[in-house]
């Protein structure tokens, strides 16, 4: 009884170490796409819709620092609307 614990403990131990891998893996995914939309909006500056995206995007991933970035950036061209 003890060996069949040990072994579900391992294989619960593999499970959980992989899906920690895969969250790691996303957040850097998100991370990397969050920061390429911040570079192109640097490009672009004048190009509302890129704002839009960007916000949006980082509302998706619940990315503070760059929802707050957009928002600051986007205030200093355009006048929000409280949807923003």
């Amino acid at each position: 009884m003890k060996v069949e614990q040990q072994e579900d403990s391992v294989a619960s131990s593999d499970e959980d170490d992989i899906k920690n891998e895969n969250k790691i893996d996303d957040d850097q995914q998100q991370a990397a796409e969050l920061e390429k939309m911040k570079q192109t909006i640097t490009e672009n500056t004048w190009n509302y819709q890129f704002y839009l995206n960007y916000i949006t995007s980082s509302k998706k991933y619940n990315n503070l620092k760059h929802i707050h970035y957009n928002r600051q950036k986007m205030s200093d061209l355009f006048p929000l609307i409280e949807q923003l």
